[in-house]
């Protein structure tokens, strides 16, 4: 996924960096994956896959 995601332009998100956001999303806390965000274009995997993220 990610190399689609470069391949048409995309800065992508790194995929292991968003694991520890895992417990935030689960306490509803969006806050944390809000600011890793900023940081990237298009984003794989958890939590972006999770229901309301």
């Amino acid at each position: 996924m990610s190399k689609a995601l470069a391949d048409l332009g995309y800065v992508a998100g790194k995929e292991r960096e968003p694991k520890p956001l895992f417990w935030a999303w689960v306490n509803s806390d969006y806050s944390k994956t809000i600011k890793f965000c900023e940081k990237a274009e298009a984003f794989q995997d958890s939590p972006f896959s999770f229901p309301n993220t």
